[in-house]
């Protein structure tokens, strides 16, 4: 028997989760937009993120945290991949 009856889940885990999933897409696609920027301007126009800064307004460290941020994420992501993959192999 279920300890809790179908559709019983909290709504604030639910909600929790929803925030944490939305925070963690919106990190992913902005630091990797940041850094493609980056990396666009440093090699074709030779200037860095400073240009980025003056068009977008955003502080520079607010910038470089989401790259780090989104990077992160992806080694997360790999190694969560990679553990749920062996998991599934023991089976």
């Amino acid at each position: 028997m279920a300890l809790r009856p179908p559709g019983g889940a909290s709504k604030i885990a639910l909600l929790v989760s929803s925030i944490w999933t939305i925070s963690m897409i919106f990190a992913l696609i902005a630091g990797h937009l940041v850094l493609v920027i980056f990396i666009f301007l440093h090699f074709d126009q030779d200037a860095g993120i400073q240009v980025l800064v003056e068009k977008t307004g955003l502080p520079m460290a607010l910038l470089w945290s989401l790259v780090v941020a989104s990077l992160l994420l992806d080694v997360w992501i790999f190694k969560s991949d990679r553990k749920n993959k062996e998991n599934i192999r023991r089976r």
